[in-house]
């Protein structure tokens, strides 16, 4: 429809002028720009188009990988609460806040804490940690570092403000540096990230109430 009306445009004004005015270098200037730009809006729509339909294969591609990565973490806590019958892991009477704004990975921990008969509450980010914490008991904080709103190192430093006694693990990739910082801000340990749910057992087991 915008190319017809293009074409009638040029039309229009081919129509309107004597055959000595077709002929004006101003007027074959104004008809270049009339065709310009139109052809300027056929390729930004077609580029509108593609971003969308790429936008959307990125966004299915998205949901394939999130549905495969739930698949695998069921099919890895099946297996490991077959194990868990066997080595007998139990975090009864242990009170965990883990502090996670990556919803997949707050499942999968939380799923790991309940099976081996632990509790857990979750936080999302630094500040609701520092809620909870005032509000409940907990025998150890779970805490991730990169958070919106607020990260794991000034949440630990608020917390430290008014309980210098709970553990605080740090949930990270980690590096030399990432580690030292840790330290620095109040933390009492650190688990590497990703981690294995028999080092997650330790971790809690280590630190929470016996």
């Amino acid at each position: 429809m915008q190319q017809s009306y293009h074409h009638l445009l040029e039309k229009q004004i081919q129509n309107a002028l004597s055959g000595a005015q077709k002929f004006d270098p101003a007027v074959q200037k104004l008809l270049k720009l009339v065709d310009q730009a139109y052809r300027n809006y056929d390729e930004a729509q077609k580029l509108t188009e593609d971003a969308f339909k790429e936008c959307e294969k990125q966004y299915q591609q998205i949901l394939s990988d999130q549905h495969q990565q739930y698949k695998e973490a069921e099919a890895e806590l099946s297996r490991f609460r077959e194990q868990d019958e066997n080595n007998a892991r139990d975090l009864s009477g242990i009170k965990v806040l883990l502090v996670e704004d990556v919803e997949f990975n707050s499942m999968v921990a939380q799923k790991m804490i309940t099976n081996w008969n632990g509790a857990v509450d979750i936080a999302e980010n630094g500040a609701i940690a520092i809620d909870k914490v005032q509000q409940s008991e907990y025998d150890v904080v779970l805490m991730d570092l990169q958070m919106p709103v607020m990260d794991g190192y000034n949440a630990t430093q608020h917390i430290r403000n008014f309980n210098d006694v709970i553990p605080i693990i740090a949930l990270t990739a980690s590096s030399t540096e990432v580690l030292q910082k840790t330290r620095e801000y109040g933390m009492t340990d650190y688990l590497g990230k990703p981690f294995k749910p028999g080092e997650l057992y330790k971790m809690i087991r280590k630190y929470g109430r016996r």
